[in-house]
């Protein structure tokens, strides 16, 4: 089973948003509705640094911690020239 809570926080993203540790956060979903979107993490695997992912408009994405205990930590969504919608599940 994925993880995720019983709360949940839904929006139309026209900028940026990080979500860190002490967020809670347990799963973002997201749908690029018109524009571009990148998910970026902030930590190095292997001594590489993370780079940016892009969607394009219809693209949907989702990012899960592996549980209550290790929320997802570090990751920045940003949504240009457009809006993507996010939904957080705590």
């Amino acid at each position: 089973m994925l993880p995720g809570g019983t709360r949940l926080h839904t929006r139309a993203l026209t900028g940026s948003i990080t979500i860190n540790a002490t967020d809670g956060v347990l799963r973002a979903s997201l749908i690029v509705e018109s524009g571009t979107c990148t998910i970026t993490g902030n930590y190095p695997f292997q001594g590489t640094a993370s780079s940016a992912i892009a969607l394009v408009e219809g693209q949907v994405d989702s990012i899960s911690a592996t549980g209550p205990n290790a929320p997802l930590d570090g990751v920045t969504i940003t949504a240009s020239g457009g809006t993507t919608n996010i939904e957080l599940s705590f």
